[in-house]
């Protein structure tokens, strides 16, 4: 899989901006946009990292909760 703008955007914002807002703004965006362009960014960041993402994390989580391995 190779990197998008999404990826690129997201990789930005993640270093450079501490609120969504501001991202937009500067990007002449919708924070809606915004947003949407972050999620899909950070979802191709923790593919291409091998990482699970952050409904992947929860969803381990319950299943682990269920079969009572957290108290």
């Amino acid at each position: 899989m190779e990197t998008t703008q999404d990826h690129k955007d997201f990789l930005d914002w993640y270093n450079n901006y501490l609120t969504v807002e501001l991202f937009a703004e500067h990007r002449g965006w919708t924070i809606e946009h915004a947003t949407n362009v972050i999620k899909h960014g950070r979802a191709i960041h923790c593919k291409l990292n091998d990482k699970p993402s952050f409904n992947q994390k929860i969803e381990n989580y319950i299943v682990e909760v269920m079969a009572g391995k957290h108290d």
